[in-house]
């Protein structure tokens, strides 16, 4: 306890270094980083003046690293980790995250603003993010009244798709070496025994932009209650469900068909 500032911490070298700090002895304190900086100026603009009651940083992969090396190593499958491959896949462009949390403004409980910056230029998969302006986030009359949760948003679905190769090679590669992605796109499009279909031109691109996520519960309240929909607006419903057809129907396996009310369900 010093002055008006109660801290805690597992680790004495933290208390020290926050008191050396707290005295003015060193510098090094987070208000000079850089991508703190930015975070904070971007959500400072959103605030009008207001003070928020809770703030919060972080930088993602280096806290990733922390974790890690506080750990012991999991024994893994692959070469390696995790973390080395969203390294190498561009992710560590994503420098800072941070955020506010208001709460009684206006006529909302809380308030909760997040920033991310990611200053370019990007590579690897990294290059998935692309996430256009929208003005539409009404929720759509799909969705019913009574939902645990609602999320809506508009990313370059096609731009994820013709960027997501080096991740799948990364993830699901022996070795990490590229082709797989490749490979399996051909199978689908070549292989005689297979749906004879070419994934991004006669689903993906039928996609629009917007995503949406919705999640509910089934009561009473089990470890099973949990129930998770992802849908994406389609341009052309036709297309899309001539391209569903010819995927999922020579699986007999795997895949079951369903109708209601005129509408195909896999």
């Amino acid at each position: 306890l010093k002055d008006n500032l109660l801290c805690g911490s597992d680790n004495l070298d933290v208390i020290k270094g926050i008191l050396a700090r707290a005295g003015g002895k060193t510098s090094g304190s987070l208000a000079q980083v850089a991508s703190y900086q930015e975070v904070m100026k971007r959500l400072k603009a959103k605030l009008g003046g207001a003070e928020p009651q809770v703030r919060w940083y972080v930088q993602p992969l280096g806290y990733l690293e922390t974790v890690r090396a506080a750990r012991a190593e999991p024994q893994r499958r692959r070469s390696r980790s995790m973390l080395d491959i969203f390294k190498s896949e561009g992710f560590a462009a994503i420098q800072a995250i941070g955020g506010t949390v208001d709460f009684s403004v206006d006529r909302y409980e809380i308030v909760y603003r997040v920033a991310v910056w990611a200053p370019p230029p990007y590579q690897g998969a990294m290059r998935m993010l692309k996430f256009p302006n929208g003005t539409d986030f009404a929720p759509q009359r799909w969705v019913p009244a009574q939902v645990a949760g609602y999320c809506t948003f508009h990313v370059d679905v096609l731009n994820v798709f013709d960027n997501f190769g080096s991740l799948f090679d990364a993830l699901f590669n022996e070795d990490g070496k590229p082709g797989l992605w490749k490979q399996t796109l051909e199978s689908l499009e070549k292989d005689p025994n297979g749906p004879r279909i070419s994934l991004r031109k006669e689903v993906v691109a039928q996609l629009a932009n917007r995503v949406t996520v919705v999640s509910d519960y089934q009561l009473p309240i089990t470890t099973a209650s949990e129930r998770l929909l992802f849908a994406i607006e389609a341009k052309d419903e036709k297309a899309v469900a001539k391209a569903l057809d010819k995927m999922f129907k020579p699986d007999k396996e795997m895949m079951r068909q369903r109708e209601f009310q005129k509408h195909i369900i896999w």
